[in-house]
């Protein structure tokens, strides 16, 4: 199975699609709410809302989870829990 990196996520996210995972224990999501597009932990928001993907895009191109790793680099060297990817 070929790995989902972060352009691919970045893509699936300009096209309206909605992603789930696990990293480190935790539940991860990037969704489209009534309040806007959220990325959340533990359904706490941690970015959001936004009123369009491409101002949430901006923001996780720089935003960093736990211990100063980048969520590029959670898609981009598979760091997520295997078998927790949802793109929906």
């Amino acid at each position: 199975m070929a790995t989902y990196n972060f352009e691919q996520l970045l893509e699936d996210l300009k096209i309206g699609r909605e992603i789930e995972f696990i990293f480190d224990n935790n539940n991860y999501s990037i969704t489209n709410s009534s309040f806007g597009w959220q990325f959340c932990c533990q359904n706490a928001v941690l970015l959001g809302s936004y009123k369009t993907v491409n101002e949430l895009v901006e923001k996780l191109n720089r935003y960093q989870i736990k211990n100063q790793i980048g969520i590029n680099e959670v898609f981009n060297d598979s760091l997520y829990e295997n078998g927790s990817l949802y793109i929906l």
